[in-house]
């Protein structure tokens, strides 16, 4: 047995297997946002949404990931020259997900469209109250659903729409899918923050996780995103980096 064949075996993978994680990839490889079942509605609420001026919130979450992927909807809105509020909820006084108190200051604060971001599947009575008060919703979340679904308009989730079956994802990585199709092609900067949001939330690894992550170190270079470089401590970009100068930092905020 040769060096690469005992490599092989050390690892468990074959040759075959070999050649798929080596392999050259692009945001190509990444599955079709259009794999979200109703992902085309979800992009026509927004839509309407900002064709009417209406005001638009999101709400995310206090984590690294729900930071990310706030960041990125946020982001997303600006790169569309739209300007839209936004909320990072106090773990310690408004506690996980968008709460009733917040559904009813949203409701005072005039806001037409709320989406949340890796939070908002298991929100029913925040979620119920806003839709009866003539306010459009919009979950974006990854967390395990129950059998009941909140009353939102659309909810954009990797198990539920029909992503995928076997391999979960990030909060922040499904609202960079959205973002994708919301822009129509995939923002690199986005990326990065979603791929950040997979190291964080210790996400699987594997397949799109894995190539998503592959993607943005590849293209990572310093000085072109000078936020994440202050995090960096001058270390180079990769999941050690993200896992132990990163994310600690986001999370302790």
């Amino acid at each position: 047995m040769n060096l690469f064949e005992r490599l092989l075996h050390y690892y468990e993978i074959d040759e075959e297997q070999y050649k798929i994680l080596t392999r050259q990839i692009s945001f190509d490889d990444i599955p079709s946002f259009n794999n979200f079942s109703n992902i085309d509605k979800a992009c026509n609420l927004v839509k309407e949404h900002m064709l009417r001026k209406h005001k638009i919130i999101v709400y995310g979450d206090y984590d690294a990931d729900g930071i990310c992927g706030c960041s990125i909807l946020v982001k997303m809105f600006n790169i569309l020259n739209y300007h839209v509020g936004y909320y990072i909820p106090s773990r310690y006084i408004d506690g996980y997900g968008i709460n009733i108190k917040k559904a009813r200051e949203i409701k005072e604060k005039g806001y037409e469209l709320v989406i949340t971001v890796d939070n908002g599947v298991s929100a029913f009575e925040a979620i119920e109250y806003l839709r009866n008060n003539d306010i459009d919703v919009l979950v974006i979340d990854h967390h395990e659903a129950q059998d009941k679904l909140p009353n939102a308009n659309y909810i954009v989730h990797p198990n539920i729409s029909g992503y995928t079956s076997d391999l979960t994802s990030s909060g922040a990585f499904t609202a960079f899918m959205f973002s994708w199709a919301m822009l129509d092609k995939p923002n690199e900067y986005l990326a990065t923050l979603a791929s950040i949001s997979l190291i964080s939330d210790m996400m699987p690894l594997k397949g799109f996780n894995r190539d998503l992550m592959r993607i943005c170190i590849n293209k990572y270079k310093k000085g072109k995103y000078k936020s994440i470089d202050l995090l960096l401590n001058d270390e180079k970009f990769d999941d050690t980096s993200i896992g132990l100068n990163i994310s600690p930092k986001i999370n302790a905020v």
